[in-house]
């Protein structure tokens, strides 16, 4: 590992500042302060033999490069490259500091979010995108994820999501980003994503990334969570119709499905370390769909 560090201090110019805690799927995450700026600078670093940690980066890089096609660039970290090294692959950005979760700015950093998002909507929106099969690949990816992470007793989930008429008016397709967490994303000059999935379909929905938000945002009880979660839906019902020549009905389901999925993955996480919570989480994405 020396070796490798003394190799990306020759290459980005900067010098070794220490690791922050490795990713779960077992990245080195290490720490640099350029000579020339002082930028602080992460680089997600991952073994080629580690093949879970490798799929990990990939579905990085994948989902950075179609974000990047579909004019998401507003979103990505400043910084972001790839480095090739021998025996490794590595991904670099500038440090970006606190998360939203960490930052936990309540209603303030919300609106600050709204403020960018609708942004990101409006450069990403592709009306000839928009058709039945794009709708039905919305959900299907949504679903994908959902079956996932759910577990071995859930399937009476996916009975009531697929009783349910999903069909509707969702307009035009934007990216719709998964995995959209205060974990994974930065409020600073702008609005910065990480560690993006690796997803068949970006372009969907919006309002699921916004249901996913929401949905963790009272998991991880942040400031001002119930007007933070009541804000952001009134939001996505008040511009997105503009926005997309969508339904508000369309809005609910997209919300409800990104609520769906991160119960489902909040219950997954904790199906060892919290069973109980992991079971109340189930219930909880169960019930969103029984009262529809």
């Amino acid at each position: 590992m020396k070796d490798i560090i003394e190799y990306l201090k020759n290459l980005l110019r900067a010098e070794y500042v220490g690791e922050y805690a490795p990713g779960h799927m077992g990245a080195k995450i290490l720490r640099f302060r350029s000579i020339n700026n002082s930028q602080h600078l992460v680089v997600k670093l991952v073994d080629k033999k580690n093949s879970a940690a490798i799929e990990d980066i990939e579905a990085n890089f994948f989902g950075y490069n179609q974000i990047i096609k579909l004019g998401g660039n507003m979103i990505l970290p400043p910084g972001f490259k790839r480095l090739s090294l021998e025996g490794y692959e590595a991904l670099c950005l500038d440090d970006l500091g606190q998360s939203m979760r960490e930052k936990n700015l309540g209603i303030v950093g919300a609106k600050l979010l709204w403020s960018y998002f609708v942004e990101l909507v409006s450069l990403t929106k592709n009306r000839e995108a928009a058709t039945a099969t794009s709708r039905t690949a919305i959900i299907a990816e949504v679903l994908s994820f959902v079956e996932k992470f759910k577990s071995d007793d859930q399937s009476d989930l996916f009975d009531l999501v697929n009783q349910s008429d999903l069909s509707d008016n969702y307009g035009a397709v934007a990216l719709m980003l998964l995995d959209f967490t205060p974990d994974n994303l930065f409020l600073e000059e702008t609005l910065s994503f990480i560690d993006p999935w690796r997803q068949e379909n970006y372009l969907g929905h919006p309002a699921v990334s916004i249901g996913q938000f929401i949905a963790l945002t009272k998991i991880y009880n942040l400031k001002d969570s119930q007007e933070i979660y009541d804000y952001l839906r009134c939001a996505c019902l008040d511009r997105l119709p503009g926005l997309l020549s969508c339904s508000t009905s369309s809005i609910l389901k997209a919300l409800r499905l990104g609520e769906t999925l991160q119960l489902t993955l909040s219950a997954y996480v904790r199906r060892e370390s919290d069973p109980i919570k992991a079971e109340k989480f189930r219930q909880e994405a169960g019930q969103l769909w029984v009262s529809y």
